[in-house]
């Protein structure tokens, strides 16, 4: 059949012009579609191919309309995702394994992990908290003392705001040994640390100084240095217990610069004081034995004569049998039912004594703290185990109660040794958060060391 002459066009956008690129086949230059003829029908078939720098402006427009209309969506998408999962977290339990972007920082900022606590007076009279334990991240609590490190931190009370953060010389931290401080009664402030390290605490600069080889040199039982070191019973007085690295068991007493052997330590207990002896007051709850368990609870102020700093006793007050004597006795020997043995009266050199509160009734009670105007107590009103747990101050001179505050946690453990009364208000340390109460018993601060920078 013979060919008819016609114009051949692009079958997809009509431009005439074209590129043949082999016999009867063509590129249109426009559109890039590619066709060829049929010889026997004159039939344009075509093969659309669109290259991406020759689209159709229509077909541009379309494909970005497309594309803004699904951009939309997905973004209300994830809007609504977002804002369901903050609705959910803030009206049912918080997710504590997942770890928000907001709280990405928390992994390399430092908390304190096992520490020990303690409150003081600073030089321009401030209360302080002291913490002194290990301090990881996040990230870095492993258990491993490698990523531990020990401190000191100072905290102006009740504000909590970080004075002073200072690291110790100590390599690893013995979990097991713990710290332990105490105040002597001519104000020095001591820690020990894994009964080895002895440090002093600088009340105007706030830093914990290690004692060195000047603190005992000068006694020649101590000049080997220290093995292990600790403090002797708060009963005892203000000393310290020392295994020297020579194998000696001593008693130093630093106040008065005096070092004991085990022997001697307790004679200087009993040694009777000169005359003109300080009074020191104290007071003390009474603890029944087995033979009077019924009587009633006594809380005690008593006088006794020791000087500053020397080796001394406490009185155990109570309702006891008094033979007269050591040695074995029966039911039918000789007694005197007493509240103070004379052997303790004379050990424990005690001028006088007297019930404070003589009509009130005390249940799983403590001395907490006191001074010549306050006495700090806990106790319960009634034998009850559920019975609610208070904590009360009374007038040092006439027992009148101050103010008295009930415990939310019955079972809230109250460390007595460790607590103080400073002319801020009252320093309570306890199994949970420490406690400060204002001197009008107003409870001005929980002090959580885990919550401190």
């Amino acid at each position: 059949m013979a060919k008819q002459i016609k114009a051949i066009k692009c079958p997809q956008c009509g431009s005439p012009d074209k590129t043949e690129i082999k016999p009867d086949h063509f590129k249109c230059k426009k559109c890039g579609t590619e066709y060829f003829l049929d010889s026997d029908d004159v039939t344009i078939n075509h093969n659309i191919n669109y290259p991406v720098n020759n689209t159709n402006p229509n077909a541009k427009k379309i494909l970005t309309a497309l594309g803004v209309f699904f951009g939309i969506i997905f973004l209300l998408s994830i809007l609504s995702s977002v804002l369901f999962r903050s609705s959910h977290k803030n009206n049912t339990h918080p997710n504590y394994g997942v770890y928000e972007a907001s709280s990405k920082p928390e992994k390399t900022k430092e908390k304190w992990n096992d520490a020990g606590t303690a409150a003081f007076e600073s030089a321009d009279g401030k209360a302080i908290y002291l913490v002194v334990g290990t301090r990881e991240t996040a990230a870095g609590r492993t258990g491993s003392s490698d990523n531990q490190k020990v401190c000191a931190g100072f905290y102006e009370i009740p504000n909590t705001k970080s004075l002073k953060m200072q690291q110790l010389p100590i390599h690893k931290f013995k979990l097991g040994e713990g710290v332990k401080f105490r105040q002597f009664e001519n104000g020095d402030l001591y820690l020990i640390t894994n009964k080895s390290n002895l440090y002093k605490i600088d009340k105007q600069f706030l830093t914990a100084e290690e004692v060195g080889e000047d603190f005992y040199n000068s006694y020649p039982d101590l000049q080997s240095g220290f093995a292990s070191v600790e403090f002797v019973y708060e009963n005892y007085g203000d000393g310290f217990k020392v295994m020297t690295n020579d194998g000696k068991e001593r008693y130093f007493f630093p106040i008065i610069g005096k070092v004991y052997n085990k022997d001697r330590f307790y004679d200087a207990i009993n040694q009777n004081p000169p005359a003109n002896a300080r009074v020191r007051t104290a007071f003390k709850f009474s603890h029944n034995d087995s033979d009077y368990e019924e009587e009633r609870i006594q809380l005690v102020k008593y006088t006794q004569k020791a000087e500053i700093g020397v080796p001394r006793d406490e009185p155990p007050f109570g309702w006891r049998k008094d033979y007269g004597g050591s040695g074995f006795f029966t039911d039918a020997s000789p007694y005197r039912k007493v509240f103070l043995s004379s052997y303790y009266k004379q050990r424990c050199h005690i001028v006088n004594y007297t019930d404070m509160t003589p009509d009130r009734l005390y249940f799983g009670s403590e001395v907490i703290c006191f001074d010549d105007k306050s006495v700090l107590i806990k106790f319960r009103a009634t034998a009850a185990e559920n019975a609610p747990l208070s904590i009360q101050a009374l007038d040092a001179n006439n027992a009148q109660i101050l103010w008295t505050y009930p415990l939310e946690d019955n079972n809230l453990y109250i460390y007595s040794r460790d607590s103080k009364k400073l002319p801020q208000g009252y320093f309570v340390k306890s199994s949970l958060a420490d406690l400060f109460f204002g001197n009008d018993g107003k409870l001005v601060a929980k002090l959580n060391k885990k919550e401190l920078d």
